[in-house]
């Protein structure tokens, strides 16, 4: 009944579908590391907005033991020296996936083109690790809450941000009701370095759900655009009932992060394609990377007009 849904504690729903995305431990972690903290590191701790970064990582998870102490869950959870926690960032985070979850409610009670402006990003965020400026997976949590709430058997993620989307291939990695596909710069010299090569396809009942295409450096409009027409050939054959965009602005040539060779052009363009081709299958975008540059905003309006000229 969408009026229950309507009227349930937005913050409720949101931590229930936190943790069906992320392990309990690390919600906990997220909610009250700072506090922790601070109370045995007061002298280290001012100004109150002293940044949390380990110094030390474990080598392999499988192989370590998880324990109570600070230091160990600092390591364990940050994976690493881009996703630092200060004394807002929990709340921040939260509310960044909250944004995300009110989005995926709204697709389900109106069938529209929903965007939602998610800061902090989240495409880094893994079950139990934050990275790369990402806490919660904002993306894997719509996903998540349309499962849950059986508006969708099926959810295709589709990831246009420069940088592989890592967290949410992990999330999702052994599960065949949600498709994850990342096209982004190849990341033999690129964050996440890692993860996001082709030969990752999913494991168990996930295999065959995972598709990646690492892109050369300055990759321009039209060979994006080809790769994207590739995704959209992966999703409609998988016919999900709803649809993920996760979209970066950071494939534009001039963005601080520049790797590939996006115009404010070619935004419009994408977003026609992939409006254009997947319609009428309801879609949400959320908002992952995208730094600051003076034409962010035209290429956010450039790709939204894109986006309602191809779904018109």
């Amino acid at each position: 009944n969408n009026n229950n849904d309507n009227n349930e504690n937005l913050d409720n729903l949101t931590k229930i579908i936190a943790v069906r995305i992320h392990s309990n431990r690390y919600f906990d972690f997220l909610e009250n590391i700072y506090q922790r903290w601070i109370k045995i590191t007061p002298k280290f701790a001012q100004p109150k907005n002293e940044e949390i970064l380990p110094r030390y990582w474990p080598k392999d998870r499988s192989m370590q033991t998880y324990q109570t102490g600070i230091a160990q869950q600092i390591g364990w959870h940050i994976a690493d020296a881009s996703a630092p926690i200060t004394n807002g960032t929990f709340v921040a985070a939260f509310n960044s996936l909250k944004t995300a979850i009110r989005a995926a409610q709204l697709l389900q009670q109106t069938n529209q083109l929903i965007y939602a402006i998610c800061r902090p990003p989240g495409h880094h965020a893994g079950y139990e690790t934050a990275a790369g400026f990402c806490y919660f997976n904002n993306s894997a949590g719509a996903a998540e809450y349309l499962i849950f709430r059986q508006f969708a058997s099926k959810v295709a993620i589709l990831d246009i941000d420069v940088h592989h989307g890592n967290g949410t291939q992990e999330i999702f990695y052994e599960r065949n009701d949600v498709l994850t596909i990342s096209i982004h710069g190849d990341p033999t010299n690129f964050y996440p370095f890692w993860t996001g090569y082709e030969n990752e396809i999913g494991n168990n009942a996930g295999k065959g759900y995972n598709y990646n295409f690492p892109l050369a450096k300055d990759t321009n409009d039209e060979q994006f655009q080809q790769t994207i027409q590739k995704a959209i050939n992966i999703i409609l054959n998988y016919s999900p009932n709803a649809i993920i965009l996760a979209l970066g602005f950071d494939t534009y040539e001039n963005d601080p992060f520049s790797f590939f060779k996006i115009t404010t052009n070619g935004f419009k363009e994408i977003a026609k394609l992939i409006s254009s081709k997947l319609k009428p299958i309801p879609i949400i975008i959320i908002q992952e990377g995208g730094y600051n540059c003076n034409d962010l905003g035209q290429n956010c309006i450039n790709f939204l007009n894109g986006f309602e000229e191809g779904w018109n």
